[in-house]
Parts: structure tokens; sequence; C-alpha cells
């Protein structure tokens, strides 16, 4: 994570994520404070990060979404495996490793931050709100030449083109 290109707070993000130190609500339990009963964005498990960033079913629906548009399928997480299990055995060229990991911190960190919004500002569940975040954060990342790989550029730009086959 810390070899990404993504900005520092991100990587750091990453690193609460990797060392489960994130204010769930099975962190919440722990500490005996006040928490929600399950996930705020699917509602049907008890919400720990790793059940947040790649088990909820509204998280697995944002995955699904920008891995298909990156023709990156098989990257698609497993909803019972360990977080960072899962992270390890992703394989990219090094060409592209370090956007590769970029990326899956934006949308770790955008699945987060939506989160965050349901919980404290009572804002509704929305992946394809969520995605088309992901795919504006992108545009500025590749603008800034954070992202250089021409895997992600062209979903960004292009999506509905990227899914016709063009």
């Amino acid at each position: 994570m810390w070899k990404s290109r993504a900005p520092l707070s991100l990587k750091f993000f990453a690193w609460l994520v990797a060392k489960n130190r994130c204010w769930t609500a099975d962190r919440l339990r722990r500490r005996g404070l006040q928490h929600p009963p399950r996930c705020p964005l699917c509602d049907q498990e008890q919400e720990t990060i790793e059940h947040l960033i790649i088990g909820c079913v509204v998280s697995r629906a944002i995955w699904h979404e920008v891995l298909d548009e990156w023709h990156m399928q098989s990257w698609m997480p497993i909803p019972d495996m360990d977080l960072i299990d899962w992270w390890m055995m992703q394989r990219t060229p090094s060409s592209q490793r370090r956007d590769s990991w970029s990326v899956v911190i934006l949308v770790m960190w955008c699945i987060w931050t939506h989160r965050n919004d349901v919980v404290f500002n009572g804002a509704s569940v929305s992946a394809s709100g969520t995605v088309r975040k992901i795919r504006e954060e992108i545009e500025l990342w590749r603008r800034a030449m954070i992202l250089r790989s021409e895997l992600f550029r062209t979903a960004a730009l292009e999506p509905a083109r990227w899914h016709e086959g063009e």
C-alpha cells in the first residue's frame, strides 16, 4: 500500500484498514460504546471492516461495477476472505501495479466515506452514486498524473462505450 500513488491520507486509511483500526460496529462494541446492530449499508450482517469493504452486498456491487469496467473481474473479492489475503493474492503486471494498488485504495476509501455519509448524515445507500464518485476521482487523479495506466483512463473517460465493446 505504501508504494501506491494514492495520496498519503488514503495510504494511512488503507493502513488502518489492514490493522483493523477503523471505527466500525465491531470495534465500538469491543469498547463498550454505542453501535448499530448491523451494517449500515446492507442491514444484513454485523459490521466489521472486512464485511464493509469486501463482504457487504452494496460494496460487492461497487466492486463488481468498477472491476468489470477495467476488465479485472478476477479481482472480485470473496465475501468471507480475509481482506489482507485478498489484497496480497492480486496479480498485476509490474507496470500497472502502483496504479492498481492506488485504485483499490480509492475504492475502499469511497466505500468508507459513503458508509460515513449514511451513518452521520442520513444519506441514502447508493452503490451507483459511489461508483460515480470513484469515476470522478479517477479522472481527477489521472489529470494530476497520479494514475498513469491506460487501463484506468478508458474506464474513467468513457464508461458507456467501454461496456459496448468499442
